[in-house]
């Protein structure tokens, strides 16, 4: 089975940056600015939202269809995205 490329890769998000105009200056705190993207998005968007986005690009990734697995990890990610910006909002000293 192949395997997905890591999309999180740092050094390949830094690169795509540059590749799209993105200033050198403002690579890195780009980069640290996408660890929050990330849970902000799958936070606001919920479980439901973030199923169907899923279910929506299936064919284009050509993914299988998930009827169980899908609804539960949307539901994780969106619970591990609250806690990480609960953890992150603590760290700042900011309320949760």
């Amino acid at each position: 089975m192949a395997r997905r490329p890591d999309v999180f890769d740092r050094e390949a998000i830094g690169a795509a940056l540059r590749t799209h105009g993105c200033p050198e200056a403002y690579v890195d705190p780009y980069l640290g600015d996408f660890k929050l993207f990330v849970p902000l998005l799958f936070r606001r968007l919920g479980a439901e939202k973030v199923l169907e986005l899923v279910n929506d690009a299936r064919l284009e990734l050509g993914l299988k269809e998930r009827d169980t697995y899908w609804p539960e990890a949307a539901k994780y990610f969106v619970g591990w995205a609250t806690d990480a910006l609960d953890a992150y909002k603590a760290s700042k000293g900011l309320a949760t």
